[in-house]
């Protein structure tokens, strides 16, 4: 809970959160943490990946950052092994914001329709050279972040929220769905 800072930007009162308790400021090339969110492949055919018809995913959250400027965060194609890294600027430390990026559709990797892994979300918090790429296009590979992913491990009084999260198909991103579990539970069925 950040207090009724997401509630603020219209969205939960609650969250995730990432408290730093032991700092890592010596990262090696092949080092990672981040949150990870993996979506089956046969929820992800509708996107056309592979195709010249690819669509656009548009992803939005709320997020509260001990450091304010350039984080990533990477969507991959697991059925594919091909990711695309973006970039997001959170404009102020410690301040709750909402954020929407938007990732054009991958005209090359197609997904398997089963229920294996085919969309993954990764919101980086530090990585290293050997799992980052250059954010802003399409390549081979699941990379976890984008090159200029900063450290928010650095310190223990860094602590990372993160809620609301939404993945939808297009390049608009609407306000967050908070609906009663019943009625979610009900669609699952």
């Amino acid at each position: 809970d950040t207090s009724g800072a997401f509630a603020a930007l219209g969205g939960s009162k609650t969250c995730m959160k990432i408290d730093c308790t032991t700092v890592d400021s010596s990262i090696a090339s092949g080092d990672f943490f981040g949150i990870r969110q993996m979506v089956e492949a046969q929820n992800c055919t509708q996107l056309a990946f592979g195709s010249a018809a690819a669509k656009a995913v548009t992803i939005s959250f709320n997020v509260q950052s001990p450091k304010s400027g350039v984080h990533t965060l990477v969507l991959g194609n697991a059925d594919s092994s091909r990711s695309y890294a973006a970039e997001y600027t959170v404009a102020s430390a410690d301040t709750a914001e909402r954020i929407s990026v938007t990732i054009p559709g991958d005209g090359t990797g197609a997904f398997v329709a089963d229920t294996g892994e085919g969309l993954r979300l990764i919101f980086s918090l530090l990585c290293g050279a050997d799992n980052s790429k250059a954010a802003g296009s399409w390549g081979s590979s699941i990379f976890e972040a984008g090159a200029n992913q900063q450290n928010l491990l650095d310190n223990t009084a860094n602590n990372f929220f993160l809620g609301d999260v939404m993945i939808e198909v297009g390049s608009v991103a609407t306000d967050f769905e908070h609906e009663p579990i019943s009625v979610t539970l009900a669609k699952c069925q």
